[in-house]
């Protein structure tokens, strides 16, 4: 019981978050990729690719809002005992 403990806390300490910092950088090099190939090549990628692009680049920067929230949140927790001594 305790190994499958001990792999979900690794999942969700260490994994899910790389997979969220990696889904945001693959989102933005994606979008800026597209806006510099149609500006060197117009009509390489159709609007409607780009704007699928922009709105998944908007998803991952949400998701990553809300990661280093509960990151900035956690700190401010562990800190709080710290302020009271």
């Amino acid at each position: 019981m305790s190994d499958i403990l001990l792999l979900l806390l690794i999942y969700f300490v260490v994994a899910l978050p790389f997979l969220i910092i990696e889904f945001f950088i693959v989102s933005i090099i994606k979008y800026f990729y597209a806006i510099h190939k149609n500006k060197k090549q117009p009509g390489k990628y159709s609007n409607k690719e780009i704007k699928k692009r922009l709105i998944f680049l908007i998803v991952s920067s949400v998701i990553l809002a809300i990661l280093v929230w509960c990151i900035v949140e956690i700190i401010i927790i562990l800190n709080t005992p710290v302020a009271f001594m």
